[in-house]
Formats: structure tokens, sequence, C-alpha cells
């Protein structure tokens, strides 16, 4: 696919491109800004099965939240509004 936020090809150097290494409320947003919330929602799934297929759990754990963003029309920085659950694993006190 020609164009697209994530790859090398066919974008001009002035497009900001989606890394790993933003926040995933910054990538949703700018994918968003970008190619409206259908396409977004595509592309973040795209890269998801790409992450997945070449084991990169930080890459896939990132565009899960990035679509989960896109779906729920949430790019905010918190991703969770609930309330936190004091007995989850990994939570602190």
């Amino acid at each position: 696919m020609k164009g697209r936020a994530t790859g090398n090809e066919g974008a001009d150097g002035r497009d900001r491109r989606v890394s790993h290494f933003m926040k995933a409320a910054a990538a949703a947003a700018l994918l968003r800004a970008q190619h409206g919330e259908s396409q977004a929602r595509k592309i973040a799934r795209t890269e998801q099965r790409r992450a997945k297929r070449a084991r990169s759990k930080r890459r896939f754990i990132f565009w899960a939240d990035v679509a989960a963003r896109i779906e729920n029309g949430n790019c905010s920085n918190a991703a969770n509004t609930g309330p936190v659950d004091q007995d989850a694993p990994g939570s602190r006190p």
C-alpha cells in the first residue's frame, strides 16, 4: 500500500511517521487525523498482525493499544478511565 503512515514509500519527508517509540495516544491521534477513523483502525490492526508475525511483544502491545484507542474514540493519555483494581497483578500500592 503506497503512502502509509508507517512505511517509507510514497510519502513526503514532512509527514510524521508512527512508530512504537511514540506514545500510543499520540500515534492514535496522528493516524486518525491523517487517515480517518476506519483507515486508521485498519492500519493499526495490520501493524498489530505484522508485529505478531515478527514476534515483537513490544510492538504488538503498542499497536493493540493504538487500535483500542481508535476503536473507542479515546486518543487521550488516559487509556483506561475506569477504577484501578488494587488486587490486580502488577498494580502499584
